[in-house]
């Protein structure tokens, strides 16, 4: 059994963190959203934002969440494909 290098365990643990980083900040765009659908014109939100602006912001960031948890996927499958391409290979008869 080969032994997994530092660099191999940084790589993965930040592929980690960026998947989860992404899925929380996709959560809070939906918290946001929810939010933002609850107002009505007796109780409009906070004076001096739009909701529509509210929505975009809440919109972009949960695309930036969706981005970054892509990406810590991308990384992750990445670094798997590189310790099974360094893994040695094992015939069984």
């Amino acid at each position: 059994m080969t032994t997994v290098s530092r660099r191999d365990r940084l790589t993965d643990l930040a592929a980690l963190v960026l998947l989860l980083a992404g899925i929380a900040l996709y959560l809070d765009a939906g918290a946001r959203m929810r939010t933002i659908s609850g107002y009505s014109y007796r109780h409009p939100g906070p004076p001096g934002e739009s909701q529509l602006a509210a929505a975009d912001r809440a919109r972009a960031e949960s695309y930036g969440g969706l981005g970054l948890a892509a990406f810590g996927i991308v990384v992750g499958v990445g670094s798997a494909l590189r310790h099974a391409r360094g893994a040695p290979r094992v015939v069984l008869n």
